[in-house]
């Protein structure tokens, strides 16, 4: 597995301003609310990967340079050896029914092969508990599930998630990795029990 990491800002653009590795399979990225309701970033991440999904939403903060930014955005493009993808979403229409949007996107990604699902979710109209509660029931214990809520800075207006499209509100994105070449875990220095509202670095599981 290989990686470019890159930071946008709207003065600058994406640096660096060309994709190293253009056949990236995965582009992940994490930006201010503000920052992700323009497309230009998003055309422009297109054009630099055009192999890749483009998964992200926006955050309560980002890592940029080794430091902490509230503004701009940060991706990591991931370039996969022998890794297959899949993209599966779900548009969130009942909060109350949080459950059933993670079993949906189980469904979706359910295979023999499955070793881990990374999850994004609307930060503010889904029960990250019972998301994951759903997810494991499809899915079983052996698959690891990680991932977080979408955040919106201080302000808990609005959340965004995309998954190969502008990111939306009321949207839930996942990301399967199959194949024995692949390795999922994850860790948190914060409690790992699900939250009902937070970001990214708030785990779902």
């Amino acid at each position: 597995m290989r990686t470019d990491q890159l930071t946008w800002s709207d003065t600058r653009g994406w640096q660096p301003s060309a994709g190293v590795r253009n056949g990236a399979q995965l582009v992940l990225y994490f930006g201010a609310s503000d920052a992700l309701r323009t497309d230009a970033w998003f055309r422009e991440l297109q054009t630099m990967y055009p192999n890749a999904h483009i998964v992200g939403c926006s955050s309560g903060g980002q890592i940029q340079h080794a430091e902490f930014s509230e503004t701009g955005i940060a991706a990591i493009a991931v370039d996969f050896a022998a890794t297959r993808l899949r993209i599966a979403t779900e548009s969130v229409v009942n909060p109350s029914q949080s459950r059933t949007y993670g079993a949906a996107l189980g469904r979706q990604l359910s295979d023999k092969e499955l070793v881990g699902v990374f999850v994004l979710s609307d930060g503010l109209n889904v029960n990250g508990s019972e998301l994951v509660r759903g997810l494991l029931s499809e899915l079983g214990s052996t698959v690891r599930v990680s991932g977080g809520l979408a955040g919106d800075g201080a302000r808990f207006a609005k959340t965004r998630v995309g998954a190969d499209a502008l990111p939306q509100p009321s949207t839930i994105a996942a990301i399967g990795f199959y194949g024995a070449a692949v390795r999922f875990g994850f860790n948190c220095t914060r409690s790992p029990r699900p939250q009902m509202n937070g970001h990214p670095t708030t785990p779902l599981y």
